[in-house]
């Protein structure tokens, strides 16, 4: 139908949206009215509708009902006590950066498509789009595109110490998306999504996944890392596929120590190996970590600040 192939292409907004933007800027500069950052919530509009006055919700299970108004119930009151503190516009640009790309998601639940059919039309569309946009990053650390390469600078300026920096083989590759990390978190969640679907079968999909692992790598993301790897812990203990899984697990790490490899022969430089090395060898030495360090500073003074005004 023709909201389906409008979900599909609101899936590739959301993706591709960030790139868009840094390459607007790099050839137009920055507009004095951004609305690249409003065009994902504007595209979701018509789910939301559909939701809502539509009556789609309706057709929504009991037990996703009740986790919907959960998670409305949350970032309502968050939003509630937002406008109480006088930001009203940040705390309504949070509210639907959190809220509204659900609407996506409770509409492919909500419509009468059957699940095998809608799980198909979104896997496939997501793995091509995962495939484009990990070769994409590869390229990306190799050769630095100017407009990326602007944005990191402009990211560095404010702060943003740990994308790396705007020069070939020395970028946490971010590819399309906004930055390293919620670009290794999505990788993470294509690699869980494929296990299932992994089988000699399906060569296409095995020869894909070295490019995606190669992407997901470089990003030098340990949360993705660990996310990916505790997914797969998991997958391993309860699926039935085990026997099935160890050989096409194999076959992609085959391939991925091949790419890996040669890949520092093929864009001549080995920085790849030193980068990828030195942070996995941060995982067993987080106490030095800046970033980690950073982060645990972040959390306490959540906490804190939690203690001290536990309704907001």
């Amino acid at each position: 139908s023709r909201m389906w192939w409008y979900t599909l292409c609101t899936v590739i907004v959301w993706v591709i949206n960030p790139e868009l933007r840094r390459v607007f800027d790099w050839r137009f500069g920055n507009p004095a009215v951004d609305l690249f950052p409003l065009l994902p919530f504007v595209s979701v509009m018509p789910h939301v509708w559909s939701l809502t006055y539509g009556a789609g919700w309706q057709r929504l299970s009991r037990p996703l009902l009740i986790a919907t108004w959960l998670w409305l119930g949350g970032f309502g009151y968050a939003f509630i006590i937002a406008v109480a503190n006088g930001n009203l516009l940040p705390g309504a640009y949070s509210f639907a950066n959190f809220v509204l790309p659900s609407a996506v998601g409770l509409w492919i639940a909500a419509d009468r498509t059957p699940f095998v059919m809608a799980y198909g039309r979104i896997t496939r569309l997501l793995f091509v789009l995962t495939t484009i946009i990990s070769a994409y990053g590869i390229v990306q650390y190799a050769v630095a595109p100017e407009w990326d390469a602007l944005w990191l600078r402009q990211a560095i300026l404010e702060g943003a110490n740990s994308f790396g920096s705007p020069e070939p083989f020395q970028i946490r590759v971010f590819s399309m998306l906004a930055s390293p990390q919620p670009f290794g978190t999505f990788m993470a969640l294509m690699l869980l999504l494929a296990l299932p679907q992994l089988s000699l079968k399906r060569p296409l999909l095995l020869i894909q996944l070295p490019i995606w692992l190669i992407a997901f790598g470089l990003s030098l993301d340990r949360s993705g890392w660990l996310m990916f790897a505790f997914g797969l812990l998991i997958y391993i203990v309860l699926t039935p596929r085990r026997g099935m899984l160890l050989v096409t697990a194999s076959i992609s790490t085959a391939m991925v120590l091949g790419l890996v490899v040669a890949l520092p022969e093929v864009i001549g430089n080995d920085a790849v190996l030193t980068s990828l090395s030195n942070r996995m060898a941060s995982l067993s030495d987080l106490d030095r970590d800046r970033s980690e360090n950073d982060r645990r500073q972040l959390y306490a003074s959540s906490m804190a600040m939690m203690s001290e005004a536990p309704l907001g």
